[in-house]
């Protein structure tokens, strides 16, 4: 049996028959640039696969785009909200212990 490739609207009639379907199928968000503005050095710019930005700047072009290719290479998914408050609830904890040891006045 051959593939068939589905049209844009043939994609969306499926979506729409079984939203199930979408969510399986893992869709590339990656997308870059590197620009240059006279004077100033290389503008970089990247999206991971997760739909995450990444900016930097660099003096050369092959540099930008290393990073480009080094910011895919090593992508992570994002944290969800728990993992968030987690490493936030270990950095004020973290920044209480440093001040009682330098023994300033608790601010919590």
């Amino acid at each position: 049996m051959a593939k068939q490739k589905l049209s844009r609207k043939e994609l969306k009639r499926l979506f729409m028959a079984f939203p199930e379907i979408k969510n399986k199928i893992k869709m590339s968000k990656r997308n870059w640039s590197i620009t240059k503005i006279e004077g100033e050095w290389y503008n970089a710019k990247c999206t991971d696969s997760y739909g995450v930005s990444h900016q930097n700047w660099f003096e050369h072009a092959y540099d930008a785009n290393d990073w480009i290719y080094y910011m895919w290479e090593t992508e992570k998914p994002p944290l969800d909200q728990d993992e968030q408050d987690e490493l936030l609830a270990n950095a004020i904890h973290d920044c209480r212990q440093i001040d009682q040891r330098a023994g300033l006045r608790a601010i919590l």
